[in-house]
């Protein structure tokens, strides 16, 4: 994503430019690939989600219907529906080869900032400016829980069995917890604006004022 309006594809060996993909009309703000490769999906200030053909660099499609700035977009996990949070405080789901919006969840109070789906395609998650996360069942739209802070929300998706603890970020601290119970195991004196979490579960990285923050869990007792 980018200021220039632009989606870029690269080689991830080389470096090389492979595409550039035109048609947004303002900042691209997220980027998502099927879980094929073969299709691209891009959300952008212009409040479209666009989804491009990852080979040739065609638009396949402009979905319309945010009401504000698109911040974050996802593809489920079998490429036939697609994701998206906005400012306008929903999140929206769309069938992928249809380009029909199938749902718009309302709950969050103010934008929202990330979107993911559960592996199983079977649960929706969202994190938002207002401090929570909410899961939402994919089916009926409904909300099954409010998480309170900020946490990946892309590893709380993928669920316990591969990071069986979460870093939430509250005003002032980072507690880490257990994914399945929500007890606290340690505490970090920050709270970090974004957090990332290592594949093995147990190391996150963190952004504080003008800094990156690791931190790891270490002994016996997790």
């Amino acid at each position: 994503g980018s200021w220039d309006e632009t989606v870029r594809v690269w080689d991830a060996d080389s470096g090389a430019e492979l595409a550039c993909l035109r048609g947004h009309g303002s900042r691209v703000t997220s980027v998502a690939f099927a879980p094929d490769g073969r299709r691209l999906l891009s959300g952008s200030w212009d409040k479209t989600v666009r989804v491009w053909d990852a080979d040739s660099g065609a638009e396949l499609a402009c979905l319309r219907g945010h009401e504000g700035r698109v911040t974050s977009v996802a593809f489920a996990p079998d490429g036939r529906r697609l994701l998206s949070g906005s400012w306008d405080k929903t999140v929206r789901l769309w069938g992928a080869d249809s380009g029909t919006e199938l749902a718009c969840l309302h709950g969050h109070e103010r934008w929202v900032t990330s979107v993911a789906f559960a592996p199983d395609g079977r649960r929706l998650l969202s994190g938002s400016a207002d401090q929570t996360v909410r899961v939402w069942d994919a089916d009926d739209g409904k909300c099954l829980e409010v998480l309170k802070g900020r946490t990946d929300v892309a590893a709380l998706a993928t669920g316990a069995p591969q990071f069986p603890w979460r870093a939430v970020a509250h005003d002032l601290e980072t507690v880490i917890e257990s994914s399945t119970t929500g007890e606290p195991i340690a505490w970090f004196p920050l709270a970090f604006g974004e957090i990332a979490t290592h594949p093995s579960g147990r190391t996150w990285a963190g952004t504080h004022a003008n800094y990156v923050c690791l931190f790891t869990l270490e002994g016996a007792d997790v």
